[in-house]
């Protein structure tokens, strides 16, 4: 499901571009290295993973400091090798506005704050090495704090950290192959902190656009 809501929320953009030239859109493939912030992932993963990801970016004429911009991206993680196995996998969201200030050409500080969704599966063991397979999803908010600058023609390029919070409660679960009733309901922080790199591409609707 979130990702054919991304589907067609890059179609709606795309379309946009095309009907008004004034409105600019860009998109942006990224790559990051997330690290989810609940302790039990560092103990059994050891280290963040690999996010790929693609970001739609809308300025409105004539505001050029203020970017509304819809990631999304895609994380998987393969436990460490003494856990075989054991991975996690997640699909993310987040949309929201994104302030910019030049403060010497071609580079400019960014910063935004977005609502964010995030999907994600856990497979593999579990306490007392039991197999344990869990699913959930979760909405809260990140902070992004970076900079961007100037490549040649259409092309940019971005750097930020990103900081999310947000967390669910899980009452069920799969554990040995039966589908088991957690009680007390166990409670997962699905927070991340990650610095993420992109390259906007001017698609429609600036003097650099491609279109």
């Amino acid at each position: 499901m979130p990702v054919r809501i991304f589907i067609v929320i890059l179609l709606i953009a795309a379309v946009s571009g095309t009907s008004a030239e004034s409105i600019s859109i860009s998109l942006a493939p990224a790559f990051s290295n997330l690290a989810p912030a609940d302790s039990a992932y560092k103990s059994i993963f050891m280290n963040e993973g690999t996010t790929i990801g693609l970001d739609i970016g809308v300025r409105a004429p004539g505001i050029e400091f203020l970017l509304f911009r819809i990631s999304g991206g895609y994380f998987r993680k393969n436990a460490a090798e003494t856990i075989e196995d054991t991975e996690v996998t997640a699909f993310l969201i987040s949309a929201g506005p994104v302030l910019s200030y030049e403060f010497y050409s071609p580079f400019s500080l960014c910063a935004g704050i977005a609502a964010v969704y995030i999907d994600g599966d856990y497979s593999g063991a579990g306490y007392f090495w039991q197999s344990v397979e869990g699913s959930g999803s979760s909405v809260g908010f990140e902070f992004s704090a970076g900079f961007e600058s100037h490549l040649f023609g259409p092309v940019s390029a971005r750097i930020e950290y990103r900081q999310a919070f947000t967390d669910i409660t899980t009452d069920m679960a799969l554990i040995d192959g039966e589908e088991t009733n957690i009680y007390p309901a166990y409670a997962t922080d699905l927070g991340f902190s990650e610095f993420r790199i992109s390259f906007p591409v001017e698609l429609f609707g600036s003097d650099k656009a491609i279109f």
